[in-house]
């Protein structure tokens, strides 16, 4: 159906999923919902402050680590749009310079410099914080 479909106004989901309904030659949408499930799912309190406290863990690694490199203008976009997600999402306020940083850790995860937004961005940007805290909390303490 194309996008985030959280984000779409509720009008714009429901024309769209008549649309691919139509499109696999049925007439309800009540059919295909049946195979692709809910598309929108509030999260619980529970996953929201453990979301908060993983990134909040993850940004806190990086400091540790010195990481601090400002985004490159050909990110900009992309990281303007990650750090707004995460503020009116979540309520989550982060510096580009670690919404960059993570989403480079997420990218190279997958063997790329700069992967493109697409689908399961909260969750690429929790599992790049877990990834940053472990290899943290994995080196040896300096004294």
């Amino acid at each position: 159906m194309g996008g985030t479909t959280s984000n779409l106004p509720k009008e714009e989901l429901k024309f769209r999923q008549a649309e691919v309904s139509l499109m696999l030659g049925h007439n309800r949408d009540i059919i295909t919902a049946a195979y692709y499930g809910s598309l929108i799912r509030k999260q619980s309190s529970n996953e929201q402050a453990r979301f908060r406290t993983v990134i909040a863990a993850g940004v806190h690694s990086l400091q540790e680590q010195g990481a601090n490199e400002q985004p490159p203008q050909e990110c900009r976009v992309d990281v303007l749009v990650l750090a707004d997600l995460l503020a009116t999402e979540d309520n989550v306020e982060i510096s580009l310079a670690k919404v960059y940083q993570l989403w480079k850790v997420h990218s190279a995860r997958f063997g790329l410099d700069w992967a493109p937004l697409e689908t399961g961005i909260r969750q690429a940007l929790e599992a790049a914080a877990i990834h940053v805290t472990r290899r943290v909390q994995a080196l040896p303490a300096s004294h």
